[in-house]
């Protein structure tokens, strides 16, 4: 026996098997989440809602394949963690009016299909950004050190996991892979994202 209190303690966890033990814990593991087609179908009706504000995207929730690219562009926001605020804004910045348009479409899409997840069921890729909002609320991981291995990046929700867990006083051991080597991650990650959009 090596003694190793730590080895024998040690346990692996993905960012999906922590949101499911600190939903245990805190309250949400049971929440039911919109289905694929639930997503769909509740960005249609988003479409909808903001059709005659839509400058590109006109008539967007009677176009079945353009509602599926739109529902991608979506997930990849929320992945991402951009907010509305920061489309519309980027739309005002946007010299072109092209591409100004699409992210202000975009914006308003994504504002009235959030107001509308929170009206019914939540969207599956809001689970890291709950959890993020609840880890504090958690004592799963009281008394832990992290080690942060394994991963060949983060998302920037992943990031704000992490971030939320250093804030609570988790303790992070060194790992190569840890969030320090790859926060500048989020910049490329960013700048992939508005590549789709633009």
């Amino acid at each position: 026996a090596t003694g190793n209190h730590g080895a024998r303690t040690a346990e692996v966890l993905t960012f999906s098997r922590l949101a499911d033990r600190v939903f245990s814990e805190v309250g949400g593991l049971a929440q039911q989440m919109l289905t694929p087609a639930g997503q769909l179908l509740t960005l249609q009706e988003a479409a909808r809602r903001v059709q005659g504000g839509l400058s590109v995207w006109n008539g967007l929730a009677d176009k079945p394949e353009l509602l599926r690219e739109a529902l991608r562009l979506v997930d990849e926001c929320k992945t991402c963690a951009v907010a509305p605020e920061t489309l519309f804004a980027a739309s005002a910045e946007c010299g072109d009016a092209a591409p100004a348009g699409k992210l202000g479409d975009l914006a308003q899409l994504l504002t009235a299909y959030e107001l509308l997840c929170d009206e019914s069921l939540p969207d599956p890729r809001d689970r890291l950004t709950h959890l993020r909002d609840r880890l504090a609320d958690s004592h799963v991981l009281d008394g832990a050190a992290v080690y942060l291995d394994g991963f060949l990046g983060f998302t920037p929700q992943e990031l704000a996991v992490v971030d939320a867990m250093l804030a609570a006083g988790v303790a992070r051991a060194p790992g190569k892979n840890g969030p320090n080597a790859v926060h500048g991650l989020f910049l490329k990650i960013f700048q992939k994202f508005f590549k789709k959009v633009l």
